[in-house]
């Protein structure tokens, strides 16, 4: 199993996070299974007896502490840990119950949550309750979390400035010309981006989970159980229904906006609402595009690059005569 930990470790650990620190020899490991939708992260599915208690399953999953340099995008399972115990634990019905964390070296650091086995991806299941469902789940999350300029989260959360959204649209560009040159209909885009970018800065503000991404949706008995927290911050709550309706026909994503717009702001939503969702879009594609070298030009983000020239139609970004690809 690897960059999984000894069984002795995890025995240890699980200890000192469901029993105590100062407790022993209290949890037995009965079974464990990688679990296969494992991405970057390695994470198991770790079935355990703890002594006064009974038989837990458990998920874990493990990490380095700090991420890789990302422009502030991740915060890594340390982060995702706060995360859970201050904002999201006992004020939030949803994300599977946290027990804590326990390290497992100097850089790496492991989570312990409850299994939510039977849970599925939302887009596994039928288009209106399952992403319909989503979308709400995380309207109603973005309103009872919004902050305003002036108040911080409960924890030092990152926060998305200008600065942060602008510097992914450079990247990207500079990706780009690496191999050849960019897009001749990207700098009119891009020039577009930065008055968009200043609505996601200025508009309303809360806090966000950074990549609602369907793949991060578990549904189980119609309950929403979103996953993977570690990408956090304090943002347009826009980029989060961005995220779940990407590559969604158009008559799922609508019915989506709609369950969102209706779940954070009832009947009054916001006359800026449409332009920070094409602002959010703009900014995911140039997020991944801007991610790294290798992946601006690779075959499996060409979806975003044809995302971002069907945009830059839309805003009239590209001129009379312009070909380009």
């Amino acid at each position: 199993m690897q960059d999984l930990p000894d069984a002795e470790t995890l025995a240890r650990g699980l200890t000192a996070v469901l029993a105590g620190p100062d407790v022993r020899d209290s949890v037995r490991i009965e079974s464990r299974t990688v679990n296969p939708y494992t991405s970057s992260t390695a994470s198991e599915l770790v079935t355990c007896d703890l002594r006064g208690v009974g038989r837990l399953e458990l998920f874990c999953k493990y990490a380095a502490g700090a991420p890789a340099d990302d422009r502030g995008h991740r915060g890594g399972l340390a982060y995702e840990a706060l995360v859970h115990e201050h904002i999201l634990r006992g004020s939030t019905k949803g994300p599977p119950s946290f027990y804590g964390a326990f390290p497992l070296s100097n850089t790496r650091v492991a989570l312990v949550f409850d299994d939510v086995s039977g849970a599925v991806r939302v887009s596994k299941l039928p288009a209106t309750p399952g992403m319909c469902g989503a979308a709400a789940w995380i309207g109603h999350f973005h309103a009872s979390h919004a902050l305003d300029a002036k108040h911080e989260a409960p924890i030092p959360l990152l926060r998305y400035d200008l600065d942060y959204y602008l510097g992914w649209a450079d990247r990207t560009r500079r990706f780009a010309a690496l191999e050849r040159p960019e897009p001749r209909w990207l700098a009119g885009l891009c020039r577009e981006f930065a008055r968009l970018a200043r609505l996601l800065v200025e508009g309303s503000l809360t806090v966000i989970h950074g990549e609602y991404y369907p793949d991060n949706v578990l549904v189980r008995e119609t309950v929403v159980h979103p996953v993977d927290w570690e990408t956090a911050a304090v943002a347009a709550g826009e980029i989060d229904l961005a995220a779940l309706t990407e590559r969604w026909p158009r008559v799922v994503a609508d019915q989506c906006e709609r369950a969102y717009r209706s779940a954070r702001w009832g009947v009054e939503t916001p006359a800026s609402f449409h332009e920070n969702l094409l602002a959010a879009r703009l900014y995911l594609h140039f997020r991944w595009l801007g991610d790294r070298p290798e992946w601006t030009r690779a075959e499996r983000f060409r979806s975003h690059w044809v995302a971002l020239r069907s945009i830059a139609g839309q805003l009239d970004a590209l001129a009379p005569s312009t070909g380009g690809d």
